[in-house]
């Protein structure tokens, strides 16, 4: 049993027994015994006319505290566990507290790169938007000035300059003439 977002709590049994149960008890145990950090304390209760519950907590990460679940073991019969069980399930809860610190980190990357790429789609909606709005403007011109402020006023914004100048030459001269500027020093044209 272990809680994702620090609320909701998920499951995974073994074939044949309650999820609810498993749910219900996995819940008791998180809000139990923790130690001076808060970590999750291991919990074993032993009834010896049912069951044997071992509890171990999954950690994520290495700071004290960083219990995200438990491990349950139910042992038949009031066996008790071995130091050796006990060691296996221990390392067993450490690798599914990986596995989920693990599986954690995957989706939160995914979740990045999915806002990137709508961040990036988004600005590419709206350059090509510009670039449009750059071509209808063209179609409605009639003079080289008209031309020029649409170069200006619309074709800069569109390609993100904030600054720049047109100059036509005429056919066969050597000096070309400016038309129009935006965000130029006088100095400089």
């Amino acid at each position: 049993c272990w809680r994702e977002d620090g609320s909701t709590s998920r499951v995974l049994v073994t074939p044949g027994l309650s999820v609810d149960a498993a749910r219900a008890r996995g819940e008791r145990l998180l809000d139990g015994l923790r130690d001076i950090d808060g970590g999750l304390l291991p919990y074993v209760a032993l009834d010896a006319e049912r069951e044997v519950l071992v509890a171990l907590p999954l950690l994520a990460g290495v700071e004290p505290g960083s219990g995200v679940g438990v491990l349950g073991a139910v042992l038949p019969e009031g066996r008790v566990p071995t130091e050796e069980e006990l060691t296996r399930l221990g390392l067993q809860a450490r690798l599914a507290g990986l596995a989920l610190e693990r599986e954690w980190a995957v989706a939160g990357t995914r979740e990045a790169v999915a806002r990137a790429r709508a961040e990036v789609e988004q600005a590419e909606v709206l350059r090509l938007s510009r670039l449009q709005a750059v071509t209808e403007a063209f179609g409605q011109t009639l003079t080289r000035e008209e031309v020029a402020h649409v170069v200006l006023d619309l074709g800069l914004p569109a390609v993100e300059a904030t600054a720049g100048m047109v100059h036509l030459t005429a056919e066969g001269r050597a000096a070309s003439e400016l038309i129009a500027a935006v965000g130029i020093p006088d100095s400089l044209v």
